[in-house]
Protein backbone atom coordinates (compact mmCIF):
# COMPACT_ATOMS: atom_id res chain seq x y z
CA UNK A 1 0.00 0.00 0.00
CA UNK A 2 1.11 3.34 -0.87
CA UNK A 3 0.93 6.52 0.94
CA UNK A 4 -1.83 7.58 -1.25
CA UNK A 5 -4.06 4.73 -1.22
CA UNK A 6 -3.16 4.42 3.00
CA UNK A 7 -4.44 8.50 3.35
CA UNK A 8 -7.17 7.49 1.31
CA UNK A 9 -8.25 4.34 3.53
CA UNK A 10 -7.19 6.42 6.66
CA UNK A 11 -10.21 9.16 5.43
CA UNK A 12 -13.00 6.10 5.06
CA UNK A 13 -11.61 5.31 8.32
CA UNK A 14 -12.68 8.79 9.46
CA UNK A 15 -16.32 8.78 7.60
CA UNK A 16 -17.14 5.13 9.23
CA UNK A 17 -16.19 6.55 12.69
CA UNK A 18 -18.25 9.56 11.94
CA UNK A 19 -21.08 7.65 11.09
CA UNK A 20 -20.84 5.20 14.12
CA UNK A 21 -20.93 7.84 16.85
CA UNK A 22 -22.92 10.88 15.18
CA UNK A 23 -22.91 12.56 18.58
CA UNK A 24 -19.44 13.27 18.63
CA UNK A 25 -18.19 16.27 16.56
CA UNK A 26 -16.57 15.57 13.37
CA UNK A 27 -13.29 17.52 14.38
CA UNK A 28 -13.00 15.40 17.30
CA UNK A 29 -13.22 12.16 15.40
CA UNK A 30 -10.88 13.22 12.92
CA UNK A 31 -8.10 14.45 15.89
CA UNK A 32 -8.62 11.07 16.85
CA UNK A 33 -8.18 8.90 14.03
CA UNK A 34 -5.06 11.48 12.78
CA UNK A 35 -3.26 10.83 16.22
CA UNK A 36 -3.79 7.20 16.24
CA UNK A 37 -2.53 7.56 12.47
CA UNK A 38 0.22 9.51 13.12
CA UNK A 39 1.30 6.55 16.11
CA UNK A 40 1.93 4.53 13.39
CA UNK A 41 4.95 6.57 11.82
CA UNK A 42 8.21 4.68 11.19
CA UNK A 43 6.16 0.82 11.16
CA UNK A 44 8.07 -0.56 8.08
CA UNK A 45 4.68 -2.19 7.32
CA UNK A 46 1.95 -0.32 6.28
CA UNK A 47 -0.52 -2.84 4.67
CA UNK A 48 -2.60 -2.72 8.20
CA UNK A 49 -2.47 0.84 9.48
CA UNK A 50 -6.11 1.86 8.39
CA UNK A 51 -7.11 -1.10 10.08
CA UNK A 52 -4.85 -0.61 13.17
CA UNK A 53 -6.00 3.04 13.16
CA UNK A 54 -9.87 2.34 13.25
CA UNK A 55 -9.63 -0.44 15.53
CA UNK A 56 -7.57 1.97 18.27
CA UNK A 57 -9.35 5.50 17.33
CA UNK A 58 -13.22 3.37 17.89
CA UNK A 59 -11.92 2.19 21.03
CA UNK A 60 -10.86 5.53 22.27
CA UNK A 61 -13.63 7.53 20.71
CA UNK A 62 -16.40 4.95 22.54
CA UNK A 63 -14.46 5.28 25.55
CA UNK A 64 -13.15 8.79 25.94
CA UNK A 65 -15.84 10.57 23.99
CA UNK A 66 -19.39 8.77 23.66
CA UNK A 67 -19.68 7.15 27.45
CA UNK A 68 -20.74 9.93 29.26
CA UNK A 69 -23.38 9.05 31.58
CA UNK A 70 -25.36 12.44 32.03
CA UNK A 71 -25.13 12.65 28.33
CA UNK A 72 -22.11 14.84 27.48
CA UNK A 73 -18.91 14.35 25.75
CA UNK A 74 -15.39 14.62 27.55
CA UNK A 75 -13.82 17.13 24.81
CA UNK A 76 -10.38 17.90 25.26
CA UNK A 77 -9.85 21.50 25.67
CA UNK A 78 -9.66 23.23 21.93
CA UNK A 79 -11.67 20.56 20.00
CA UNK A 80 -14.90 22.00 21.14
CA UNK A 81 -17.64 21.88 18.87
Amino acid sequence: MDADEENAAVEKVVERLEERFPDVDPSVVEHVVDEEHHNLDGNPIRDFVPVLVEHEARDRIRTEFGNASDGTLNVPPGLEP
